[in-house]
């Protein structure tokens, strides 16, 4: 009886094929009904006839009944299969119970700006679901790529080889300070040119920074002002304080301070913002979800100017 069990937990699929073929009395109704071609139904049952070493089916012209000794196993043969079942159900709720993680890598800004709506959406729809948030300006590109984070919002200058689903483009604009005498909705850039300009170097991967710069060389700006911090805020509170403009997205205008005001620039420059993944990194439950949420949060956002052009990739991609 021992061997028997072991054989037969080896394929409960053989046994649950053999109680539905002689539920339907006939090989041909049963290899209609589980989708089977007859020859392959009658392998698998021949299969597990030798394995077994016991006759299970007698062939008749009107179809198929069980043997003496089949009759006998069947309470078994049913046991196995019920049991089966309650295992793969079992399972099936362990693991939609399971603490589930997502780890999303971005820079200080956007997790300010962009994320915490998303997150507060994915925290109430799912209970179950540990979600990590690492910021930083450097290391955001390494960390999709040594999977610490599973994916990462931000510019595209981090996005390097990895897979590029674009969001938002945010335009870029000047900050300069209240009192600074400007008329209109948007600026040029030479008309900055009485003001140092603040070049901020917190982030290397800005795909815009060395542009500026370029336009500050060619419309003759002699006086800079270099700013390393991780903190664009920081630089905002400079321009408060009468030290010059500086240059940043329209992701910024919520924190922009009283003393400060903000023009895009003309003709306009804009940074594209998305989502980087790894190329051979396969997309988890709440990695889709987020992507797809994502999307919908930046179509509603009223301080973004554009959506990204480029075509949104689906989350199921």
């Amino acid at each position: 009886m021992i061997l028997f069990v072991m054989e037969a937990l080896m394929d409960i699929n053989k046994i649950d094929l053999l109680l539905k073929t002689i539920d339907c009395g006939s090989m041909k109704k049963a290899s209609e009904m589980l989708n089977y071609t007859q020859s392959g139904l009658i392998y698998m049952i021949n299969n597990l006839e030798s394995e077994l070493c016991i006759p299970l089916l007698t062939r008749t012209h009107k179809g198929v009944k069980p043997t003496k000794e089949c009759e006998e196993l069947l309470p078994y043969f049913q046991q196995l299969v019920d049991l089966s079942n309650s295992l793969d159900k079992k399972i099936s709720s362990l693991a939609l119970d399971r603490q589930e993680q997502l780890y999303i890598g971005t820079t200080p800004a956007i997790s300010r700006h962009m994320l915490p709506p998303v997150i507060y959406n994915m925290m109430h729809l799912n209970r179950n679901l540990d979600i990590k948030v690492m910021e930083d300006m450097h290391d955001v590109s390494e960390w999709v790529q040594n999977e610490t984070v599973d994916l990462a919002v931000v510019e595209k200058g981090f996005s390097f080889d990895h897979k590029w689903i674009p969001l938002v483009k945010y335009r870029i604009c000047a900050a300069v300070p209240l009192d600074f005498k400007h008329s209109g909705d948007t600026i040029k850039f030479s008309e900055l040119k009485d003001l140092p300009i603040i070049i901020p170097e917190y982030n290397q991967y800005s795909e815009r920074t060395d542009a500026l710069r370029k336009l500050a060389e060619e419309n003759g700006f002699t006086q800079n002002l270099s700013f390393s911090s991780l903190s664009a805020t920081s630089l905002l509170h400079m321009v408060g304080n009468d030290l010059g403009a500086t240059f940043l997205t329209s992701i910024y205008m919520p924190e922009c301070p009283h003393d400060v005001k903000m023009y895009p620039l003309d003709p306009p420059i804009w940074r594209d913002t998305g989502i980087i993944i790894k190329k051979t990194r396969s997309l988890s439950a709440p990695m889709k979800q987020f992507i797809s949420m994502m999307q919908e949060y930046v179509s509603s956002i009223d301080w973004c100017e554009q959506n990204a052009a480029s075509p949104i990739i689906s989350a199921d991609k």
